[in-house]
């Protein structure tokens, strides 16, 4: 079978589930309007100039249907309901749907207005099979009107190398603080920046270290600048593999400030290392 995984390939969630699809022996592809970090095998990515985040995704529809034509997919797996959902609908020419949900799209956007939550109920009632990764997530579909047969329960969790892997003490000093959340509004990531300041104020000593990237970087910098702890904090954008195993060994607090969530994988990796 030939699947296609529409979704931000610069996300290390993407990355994953891309790579658990072909250890199952599908024929995996991936349709991005995002820019990878390295090397993806089976990528097509629509390079657009469109900036604005509200009308990107729709605007490139037609490259999008130009793709999944050209890729002649059994299956599409959009991820995100809003974005690579609606661009999943619009182009499907009568391919399965098997949206994947990932919080937000579910939590949040459907109730910031009526106009939001239509669209959302019609993505869903024309998805084939709706993908959630806890309970909580089936009963908000449920209150959207999605029909229970179409919703699969499938928790997340981490890699058997984590779990298995020995958990060590940190370097004592200074505390090393880590955040591996994406930099968006929803994940909060100002509350942390403002706590560290706090902690500069008072004369005590840490290391801050953001693992991701997003919208809020530039203003997160500049913060940092402003109220004089840019040398206490770090931005490394998204890390390998490894590195980040490596660095989430090394640290002592796990922060996350997040404002809605589902099963937080980052979480559970924190928890599972130490």
């Amino acid at each position: 079978m030939k699947v296609l995984v529409m979704a931000d390939i610069s996300s290390p969630h993407t990355l994953r589930w891309i790579n658990a699809l072909k250890e199952r022996g599908l024929e995996t592809w991936v349709l991005s309007l995002e820019q990878p970090d390295g090397p993806v095998e089976n990528l097509v990515q629509i390079k657009t100039a469109i900036r604005s985040t509200k009308f990107r995704y729709i605007l490139n529809l037609r490259p999008v249907k130009k793709a999944i034509e050209d890729i002649n997919p059994d299956l599409l797996n959009p991820h995100f309901a809003q974005n690579y959902g609606l661009l999943a609908v619009l182009s499907a020419a009568g391919r399965p749907i098997f949206l994947s949900t990932w919080g937000s799209d579910l939590l949040v956007i459907p109730r910031k207005d009526r106009i939001r939550e239509a669209i959302t109920r019609w993505i869903l009632n024309k998805s084939d099979k709706i993908l959630v990764d806890a309970l909580l997530m089936r009963d908000v579909l449920l209150k959207l009107s999605v029909p229970p047969h179409k919703i699969t329960v499938m928790p997340l969790g981490v890699e058997r190398d984590v779990r298995l892997r020995e958990v060590r003490k940190p370097p004592e000093d200074p505390p090393l603080l880590l955040c591996t959340r994406r930099l968006e509004p929803d994940m909060d990531p100002l509350t942390i920046l403002k706590a560290a300041r706090l902690l500069h104020e008072r004369g005590i000593a840490f290391r801050l270290l953001f693992t991701s990237r997003g919208k809020l970087e530039i203003e997160l910098k500049d913060r940092a600048r402003e109220w004089g702890i840019a040398e206490d904090v770090d931005f490394t954008g998204w890390l390998s593999r490894d590195e980040l195993i490596e660095t989430i060994s090394n640290a002592h607090y796990f922060l996350s400030a997040s404002l809605t969530d589902s099963t937080s994988v980052s979480l559970l990796e924190a928890m599972a290392l130490g």
